[in-house]
């Protein structure tokens, strides 16, 4: 579903339905009745109208994950919320100076996003133009791959221990095949819109078979030069051909071992593969444009962040409650903080923020 002279007008119905997950009936609540919704494309300087009907019993909303857009009004903001029976129309103007390439978009409303995310309610949404420097390129095939997981219990979505029999789909199918021919080059987005699991990638294969990336969004490393695996999770990212990777707005996942305790954070990744005997190395440039973390010169707070269980959050001490106002920063005021993966260890990470307007 594409724009058409500078605007995208469409609807998505928040429902429960049955759809097909990996080949099996499941009921669970999606847009438009599908487990994978209408992909959006628009350009940098689009305007976005889109109007959200809810149908279920609880009450769901809109985020345009990764979009530098507007959080106010009736643009991208999780504070709306739209209660069942209601709807609320959706008005998000992309900026000219958008980054081309995956986003996506998910229901934001504190208590109920994880749980209707892991039905099925995410899409992805494309902001063109990442090829427009590589006219070359533009007539290549394109694949949008969509990874979602998913616990199926008695015909309905599930809530498991995260990874514990869990379906891993791509665009609701499992182990879809693609065909390339020898020498074509096509181009992957891969984007990661399920609500709880990561995932890592590799080409096996032969040494004429595989499928190496000559140019991927994510930090990688290749083993054997063609084996190329993802490092870092909760990543946003953009990438380039020609073994060229930009990295941007990098978040890190709070994880217990192996286990990821925090969903929100997410990779969207945009390759492109090339069919050939020997595997490109890719290098990792900075993305330009990019600001540097405000130092802690002038810090005004040091707060704790905190989980037991990747469900109940703390800040100094308090349990979170999105209903009551603790604290009100000033404009242009820095705070730093740690946050911990659980109260009870030690293990924890820092960070800054920063308010503008």
């Amino acid at each position: 579903m594409a724009s058409h002279e500078g605007a995208l007008q469409t609807t998505l119905a928040a429902a429960r339905a049955t759809v097909d997950v990996a080949g099996r009936p499941v009921l669970a609540a999606v847009y438009n009745g599908s487990y994978l919704p209408p992909t959006l494309r628009v350009h940098r300087g689009d305007t976005l109208r889109l109007r959200l009907v809810n149908a279920l019993h609880e009450t769901t909303n809109l985020h345009m994950h990764g979009l530098a857009v507007s959080p106010l009004g009736n643009s991208d903001n999780v504070f709306l919320h739209v209660a069942p029976g209601g709807a609320q129309d959706y008005e998000i103007r992309i900026s000219s100076t958008q980054a081309p390439g995956l986003y996506w978009y998910h229901p934001h409303p504190h208590g109920h996003s994880d749980d209707q995310v892991r039905n099925g309610m995410s899409g992805a949404l494309i902001v063109e133009g990442l090829l427009d420097p590589f006219p070359e390129l533009r007539h290549m095939n394109e694949h949008v791959l969509l990874l979602k997981d998913a616990q199926i219990g008695d015909g309905h979505i599930v809530h498991r221990g995260i990874g514990d029999d869990a379906l891993r789909t791509v665009n609701g199918m499992l182990n879809p095949t693609i065909t390339l021919r020898p020498g074509e080059t096509q181009l992957w987005r891969i984007g990661n819109i399920g609500a709880d699991l990561y995932y890592g990638s590799r080409s096996t294969g032969t040494a004429s078979t595989k499928l190496p990336a000559t140019a991927i969004d994510a930090r990688i490393w290749c083993r054997n030069g063609s084996s190329c695996w993802s490092r870092e999770r909760g990543r946003r990212c953009s990438c380039r051909p020609q073994g060229r990777v930009r990295t941007r707005c990098a978040r890190q996942a709070l994880t217990r071992g192996r286990r990821a305790i925090s969903t929100r954070a997410r990779c969207s990744r945009t390759c492109v593969w090339r069919r050939r005997r020997h595997a490109a190395r890719a290098s990792r440039e900075a993305a330009p444009g990019c600001r540097p973390a405000p130092s802690h010169h002038g810090t005004t707070h040091d707060r704790l962040l905190e989980t037991d269980d990747g469900d109940t959050f703390f800040i100094d001490g308090r349990t979170f409650d999105p209903g009551r106002t603790d604290t009100r920063v000033k404009l242009g005021a820095v705070e730093s903080g740690r946050s911990g993966m659980s109260r009870a260890s030690c293990t924890t990470s820092t960070f800054t923020r920063r308010t503008s307007r």
